[in-house]
């Protein structure tokens, strides 16, 4: 199952972790010795919250800013408001300080979550989580992940958005092209999306549903670790979000 606390990448670094991407807000400090995240759950504030969350999380384990090693977001998709406003403060604290950023898919922290979580997590088989969350109206987030032998994800299916009927048939060819190798599958729905009117009957299809995986900044946290030891970390004026849709008019925070 998906590493935790007690694993040596996550003990080597000092990761801040910010994520605005939903609904709540939440902000994460990993190091040697701590592994703690705060909350609001106050909606649309979060450019009123982010930093004083910071702030506050730094000032209860006597920690500052230049003992940050990485700073982590989650750049999409998600809440056009929510995903500018966590850019925004990535890039200030991180120019600030001098530290990388990594950049993660809430998609990929969901599919991670769903793994820690799922019966299967044991199995010798190979596991798809496939990610669905509703949008607006019959549009959807959609990805499909794998894991690599760290159980870093990996996207089988990039993160995209569709509306109902072609979701419905890239998820299907995607399950036809794996229908015959060698290795057997688990596949596992992960999200709210799959219980969706639209979407509901899908649920038969999988061995496993998991409606509401976590996507917090204490598993953004760990996912940043992963990455940054492979290599992934950048500068800050490149860590900016990713619209799947420019023309969408997404849900404000």
């Amino acid at each position: 199952m998906p590493e935790t606390s007690s694993t040596s990448n996550i003990q080597q670094l000092a990761v801040l972790a910010i994520d605005t991407a939903f609904d709540e807000c939440s902000v994460a400090l990993t190091t040697t010795a701590i592994r703690d995240v705060c909350y609001s759950k106050r909606p649309r504030k979060h450019a009123d919250d982010v930093l004083p969350l910071v702030q506050s999380l730094l000032h209860k384990h006597q920690q500052s800013m230049a003992s940050i090693n990485v700073i982590a977001m989650i750049n999409g998709p998600g809440s056009f408001t929510g995903l500018r406003i966590g850019a925004a403060v990535t890039q200030g604290l991180a120019f600030g300080t001098s530290c990388p950023v990594v950049c993660i898919s809430s998609l990929a922290i969901m599919a991670y979550d769903s793994l820690a979580k799922s019966e299967y997590n044991n199995t010798d088989q190979r596991i798809f989580i496939t990610v669905c969350v509703h949008a607006r109206e019959s549009e959807f987030y959609f990805a499909v992940y794998s894991f690599d032998s760290a159980l870093t994800p990996i996207a089988e299916q990039r993160d995209q958005i569709l509306d109902a009927e072609s979701l419905k048939n890239v998820f299907k060819d995607f399950m036809l092209s794996r229908a015959e190798q060698p290795i057997p599958s688990i596949w596992i729905g992960a999200g709210q999306g799959w219980a969706h009117d639209l979407l509901v009957d899908f649920q038969s299809m999988f061995d496993e549903i998991l409606i509401a995986p976590e996507c917090n900044a204490l598993l953004l946290a760990d996912l940043a670790i992963k990455s940054f030891y492979k290599g992934l970390a950048i500068n800050p004026e490149a860590a900016t979000p990713v619209y799947l849709n420019d023309d969408m008019q997404y849900k404000t925070v």
